[in-house]
C-alpha cells in the first residue's frame, strides 16, 4: 500500500495518495506502536504529500513531530535526523518562514560538514539550500558566493556536463541577475541553454525553462528583439509548444512597444 502511494503521488495524483498514507499511517501507529521506525517513516511519507499538496500548516506540524521522534531516538547526529531537519527546513522556507528556515538550514550544513566532509553530495547539496534561501532573504552576496562554490564543487567532482553541475549555474546565475549584474547572468544561463537543448533535447521542460529564464534577462536588458528572436517557421511547425511560447513573447514585445511609445 505504501508502494502505491507513491506512485499515485509521482502520478501527481495527490489526494489519492494522501488518502492513502493517511491509511498506511493509522494502521502502523496501531500495530507497530508510535516510535516505530517505520511508522515515523509513513508520517515523514505523508507530511511530504501534505507539502506537496500546499497543507504547509499540516505538513511543517508532521515534519517537527517526526524530527523530535528521531532526535529522541536516534540521536542528533543520525543522518536520518539530519534529513529530516532539511526536510523541516524545506516546508519552513516555502512557508516564508525565512529566518527559521535559513537558521535550520545552517544547522544542516554544519553537522553534515563535520560528519560527512565538504565533498560529499549532501554537504553540497546542504549548501546550495542555504544559498537559496539567503537569495531569498534578500542577502544577495552571501547566496552569490556561496552558490559559486557549490557550482565549483560540483564541477570538478561531477564534471560540467552533470544535471545537477547545470542546475547549480542555474541558480548562480539567477542570483546574478537579481543582483543586477545581467551581463554575467545572460552568459550563464545561455551556457545553460545550450547545454540543456543538448543534453536534453528542445521539448524538455528544463530546456524551455532555461530557455524562458534567457528570454527574462535578456528582456530585463532591454534586449527584447535578442529575446524573442525572428520566427523560425520551419522550427515552431515541428514543435507546437514552442511556437506556443514564441507567440506569448511576441505579444509581450508588441505590448512593451506599444506602452513605450
Amino acid at each position: 500500500m505504501s508502494n502505491l502511494a507513491a506512485t499515485l503521488g509521482k502520478q501527481g495524483k495527490l489526494d489519492e495518495a494522501a488518502s492513502m498514507k493517511k491509511e498506511v499511517l493509522e494502521k502502523r501507529q496501531r500495530i507497530l506502536g508510535d516510535e516505530h521506525p517505520d511508522t515515523i517513516a509513513a508520517m515523514n511519507n505523508l507530511a511530504a504529500t501534505l507539502g506537496d499538496q500546499g497543507k504547509l500548516d499540516e505538513a511543517a506540524l508532521m515534519k517537527k513531530e517526526v524530527l523530535k521522534k528521531m532526535q529522541r531516538i536516534l540521536g542528533d547526529e543520525h543522518p536520518n535526523t539530519i534529513t529530516a531537519m532539511s526536510n523541516l527546513a524545506i516546508t519552513l522556507d516555502n512557508q516564508g518562514k525565512l529566518d527559521e528556515a535559513a537558521s535550520m538550514r545552517k544547522e544542516v550544513l554544519e553537522k553534515r560538514q563535520r560528519i560527512l566532509g565538504n565533498e560529499h553530495p549532501d554537504t553540497i547539496a546542504a549548501m546550495s539550500n542555504l544559498a537559496i534561501t539567503l537569495g531569498d532573504q534578500g542577502k544577495l552576496d552571501e547566496a552569490a558566493l556561496m552558490k559559486k562554490e557549490v557550482l565549483e564543487k560540483r564541477q570538478r567532482i561531477l564534471g560540467d556536463k552533470h544535471p545537477e553541475t547545470i542546475m547549480a549555474m542555474n541558480n548562480l546565475a539567477i542570483t546574478l541577475g537579481n543582483q543586477g549584474k545581467l551581463d554575467e547572468a545572460v552568459l550563464i544561463i545561455k551556457e545553460v541553454h545550450e547545454k540543456r537543448q543538448r543534453i536534453l533535447g528542445d521539448e524538455h521542460p528544463d530546456t524551455i525553462m532555461a530557455m524562458n529564464n534567457l528570454a527574462a534577462t535578456l528582456g530585463n536588458q532591454g534586449k527584447l528583439d535578442e529575446a524573442i528572436g525572428p520566427p523560425d517557421v520551419s522550427t515552431t511547425k515541428k514543435q507546437p509548444f514552442l511556437k506556443r511560447v514564441t507567440g506569448k513573447l511576441q505579444k509581450v514585445r508588441n505590448s512593451y512597444r506599444f506602452s513605450a511609445n
